[in-house]
């Protein structure tokens, strides 16, 4: 058995704000988690304090519902009508099931994955995962990262639907937080539910008045705003945070050794 752990490690900020490569690997893939825009927007109205915490739904960037079962091309019942398909990363467009189906469905037992492997939009192959959420019972299976097998079952197309990612039946859960300094510095920290912390320090952009100043952390249009750093009195300090107006996808880095699996970085962009 592949165990997987989520390392608690320490990355500099420049490893935060590095962009990932733009393709995956042809065999690499995982769930394309995105922060929603909506969640974003809400999350910058709570009270600002020295330190604050948002916490927010790691949701598909693209949700898909078979409108009929799904089933493989030697007659094998996939998923029954009404299933939800997660968009994976990488060059080809790829999903995968996230909720255990019933019994006589395949994917009552495992979770079942779909790739288009010449290009024309239709998803024509499939593979079965054990679900590692059920497996272990941590939240680890968010990051869901692993290799495409070249030996994958052949599927006829399933004629699926684009819904709202906000419907999503399963999401992961990511947190991130920020602490004002006394010299006016800030670190902001990525936390994934059941793992580990990533952080770093915030770089400098302006300083907007003699007690205050402007900084960008974890993505480049995420902006923290210290107030009143200087002040002799600690409560007058607080943190002001403006999200990006747009969704942010979430990148999770793996490292790959020879009995586990964990993650080395997480990455917003």
């Amino acid at each position: 058995m592949i165990f997987w752990r989520l390392a608690a490690t320490f990355v500099s900020l420049a490893m935060c704000l590095a962009a990932l490569p733009a393709r995956a690997d042809v065999n690499e893939f995982q769930i394309d988690w995105m922060l929603s825009q909506n969640d974003l927007a809400l999350a910058s109205s709570k009270q600002p304090g020295r330190t604050v915490r948002y916490d927010f739904r790691l949701l598909p960037s693209k949700l898909y519902v078979s409108d009929e079962d799904i089933v493989a091309v030697d007659g094998t019942k996939l998923l029954p009508a009404g299933s939800q398909l997660y968009s994976m990363t990488g060059p080809a467009f790829a999903v995968c099931s996230q909720r255990a189906a019933k019994a006589p469905f395949a994917g009552a037992k495992k979770r079942i994955c779909f790739r288009d492997d010449d290009g024309d939009a239709n998803l024509d192959s499939f593979w079965m995962r054990t679900p590692i959420q059920q497996a272990l019972g941590k939240g680890e299976w968010l990051i869901m990262n692993s290799e495409v097998p070249a030996k994958r079952g052949r599927v006829s197309p399933p004629k699926l639907r684009s819904i709202s990612p906000d419907l999503a039946e399963v999401t992961g859960e990511l947190s991130l937080s920020f602490a004002l300094n006394g010299n006016g510095t800030v670190a902001g920290s990525i936390w994934v539910r059941n793992g580990g912390i990533f952080s770093g320090y915030c770089v400098p952009m302006q300083r907007t008045a003699a007690n205050a100043s402007e900084q960008f952390c974890l993505v480049r249009d995420l902006v923290v705003r210290g107030i009143n750093f200087a002040s002799p009195n600690q409560d007058d300090r607080r943190l002001d945070i403006l999200f990006p107006q747009r969704d942010v996808k979430v990148r999770f880095a793996i490292k790959k050794g020879l009995l586990s699996i964990s993650v080395n970085g997480i990455y917003l962009q």
